[in-house]
């Protein structure tokens, strides 16, 4: 089927503030560390109500990083 011609399940909208968040740290060259990962780091603990919280590059990095907290060997 022609994409054109697919209904889409959802249809993100996206405001200037938000391509701005996004494009300010490819810019800047701080995309895997830096202060924007610290402050989505920050802000999702905070989100939380916990201490800290840790940002990885990808589901299986999380799903690792959640086996070992638990002690699963």
């Amino acid at each position: 089927m022609p994409i054109g011609k697919r209904i889409p399940i959802a249809r993100p909208v996206f405001d200037q503030a938000d391509l701005e968040s996004v494009t300010y740290p490819l810019k800047s060259g701080w995309v895997a560390q830096g202060p924007w990962v610290k402050r989505f780091e920050q802000a999702v603990a905070s989100f939380c109500g916990t201490e800290f919280a840790v940002a990885v590059s990808n589901c299986t990095a999380a799903l690792h990083l959640g086996l070992i907290a638990l002690g699963v060997q």
